[in-house]
């Protein structure tokens, strides 16, 4: 072999030889389509004659010569992705073509596409060899955002693609930094409308392995909201979009709309998750009427009600989500743990809301859970800052408001007065009003 890494029989080939020396003469005179149509000759002179494993050191070599133009790159390349690359079935082969395209293109404007596409092809093989690692390795740091000369639907696509190795390889940190290269608000656009529907699902995966059930929850709101809409916009679905009808086929109204619902009820009751659940209540109030169960989970959780906490009372939710799922990181037994927890802890809270004091025996006969598990589920409360309270195990009581002090009590008398004053004071000026108005005198003391 010579120096350029060209085998040696190619390089003595006369008709080579000759295709070598006007390829020159066109590059040097700046015949850019004549240098073009010599380089490709070239290169499917080295694959029909020698075989197809001599074509990347031939493409690498006229790539690199002086002076060579854009235009001749680029007609390799796409030579290369139209007839070369797809005749080998050999996957050593297509990963030497597909690396030796990697490094011509790397960092050129003029041929974006064709870089990513070499990435993007190379990930896959690696990918059907088991080589997760280096997958995502070859992918993750593609920075598909910044390639100007690239279509938004492209772009977006290519997004996903890497979102769905790095969550393949386990690698949840960078798959939220590759999300954020998503700006939401584009997915609306025209041609975006399979991808807007992977994405939210991919973004429900991800949610749920950091056990984020809430924003989980607001992905599968989207997707509902969104699945509503197409359906009631028919003429937004190009049949012809098989990618498209195939994602609605695989998802429903009723499967997305009871995800959103137990996900926020699965979620800690902080504030955030009580507006949600006030949200659903107001927006969602047909569906809640179409699907009894969720809305009496909704009636429950925005209401002043109590329930007992058996298994009867329990097992009226049996939802998916309550079934283990690996590909989406589901765990069954945990998720149904976390909607007994949290349903424990809204009766708490509504003892909070009623009662000053109140013995934790009481608690326990009112909603049918032992003594020690109420302890238990006050102190999280209170740790998590949801409620006061303050427990007295030697009475075996709960008290929901602090002791007032003495200067407590006094401030809190002053208010008192303070208000009456004012309220006597209002009074006062609205009587002399009236008085005036009307021409009432009134007898001085």
């Amino acid at each position: 072999a010579n120096t350029n890494g060209i085998d040696e029989r190619i390089t003595k080939d006369v008709d080579y030889i000759m295709l070598s020396e006007k390829e020159k003469k066109a590059r040097l005179e700046n015949e850019i389509s004549q240098d073009a149509a010599l380089c490709v000759e070239m290169v499917n002179f080295a694959w029909t004659k020698y075989g197809l494993e001599h074509v990347p050191s031939v493409f690498q070599s006229l790539s690199k010569k002086r002076n060579q133009s854009k235009k001749s790159q680029s007609e390799m390349i796409k030579t290369i992705f139209d007839s070369i690359y797809p005749s080998s079935k050999n996957q050593e082969e297509q990963i030497k073509i597909l690396k030796s395209i990697i490094e011509v293109t790397e960092g050129k404007i003029y041929v974006e596409y064709e870089y990513s596409l070499a990435i993007r092809k190379l990930t896959e093989i690696l990918l059907s060899q088991g080589n997760i690692e280096e997958a995502a390795k070859m992918v993750q740091d593609i920075q598909i955002e910044t390639f100007g000369s690239l279509q938004k639907v492209y772009k977006v696509e290519y997004i996903l693609f890497q979102m769905k190795i790095l969550i393949q390889k386990g690698d949840f940190i960078r798959t939220l930094i590759v999300s954020n290269k998503v700006i939401r608000k584009n997915l609306d656009e025209a041609g975006l409308e399979n991808l807007k529907i992977v994405f939210y699902l991919l973004m429900a995966k991800y949610n749920i392995h950091e056990d984020n059930f809430l924003e989980a929850g607001k992905n599968y709101q989207v997707l509902y909201d969104y699945y509503q809409y197409l359906f009631s916009n028919k003429e937004k679905i190009d049949d012809s979009n098989l990618e498209l009808v195939t994602s609605l086929s695989n998802i429903s109204a009723k499967d997305l709309f009871e995800k959103f619902i137990y996900y926020i009820n699965i979620s800690p009751p902080n504030e955030l998750t009580k507006e949600k659940i006030a949200e659903v209540r107001d927006k969602y109030s047909k569906e809640l009427e179409e699907y009894p169960i969720l809305g009496a989970l909704i009636s429950l959780k925005s209401g002043d009600d109590i329930v007992g906490v058996t298994e009867q009372y329990l097992s009226q939710f049996n939802a998916h989500i309550f079934t283990d799922n690996e590909e989406f990181f589901v765990q069954g037994t945990k998720n149904a743990k976390l909607f007994r927890k949290y349903v424990i802890q809204h009766n708490l809270s509504i003892f909070h809301k009623f009662y000053s004091q109140v013995t934790m025996k009481r608690i326990s006969e009112l909603i049918s859970i032992g003594v020690d598990e109420v302890e238990s589920e006050i102190c999280d409360m209170v740790m998590n800052k949801y409620v006061y309270a303050k427990i007295n195990r030697i009475k075996g009581t709960v008290s929901f408001r602090p002791k007032q002090t003495n200067e407590r009590k006094s401030d809190g008398l002053n208010d008192d007065l303070f208000k009456m004053l004012e309220t006597l004071e209002q009074t006062c000026h609205l009587i002399h009003k009236e008085n005036l108005k009307y021409g009432i005198k009134t007898n001085k003391l």
